[in-house]
């Protein structure tokens, strides 16, 4: 497994998890452009995420995640479920 810290901080935070199976955004705090284009830094097309999975629902970590979802449908997204619905209620995803 190698994992990556692509974003830390206030405004956004994410990192690349990635095993010989899959690769992994831990949070999703940033915008689409910008996840792309940290993601090509480390040599990983966007398009090759699986899964995001989200810590809770500070904007700093989830506010990303609908345009994820939107542009890159392959995604499945996973939250506990008051982050989830918190994220429905602001209509964030």
């Amino acid at each position: 497994m190698k994992v990556s810290v692509l974003a830390s901080g206030s405004t956004g935070n994410t990192s690349l998890i990635e095993t010989s199976q899959h690769k992994i955004l831990m949070d999703a705090g940033l915008s689409g452009k910008k996840t792309k284009q940290l993601l090509a830094n480390v040599g990983v097309d966007i398009n090759d995420i699986d899964m995001a999975f989200l810590s809770h629902d500070h904007t700093d970590h989830s506010g990303g995640l609908g345009v994820l979802m939107r542009r890159y449908p392959k995604i499945d997204a996973f939250a506990n479920s008051g982050t989830w619905q918190y994220l429905l209620d602001t209509q964030k995803i």
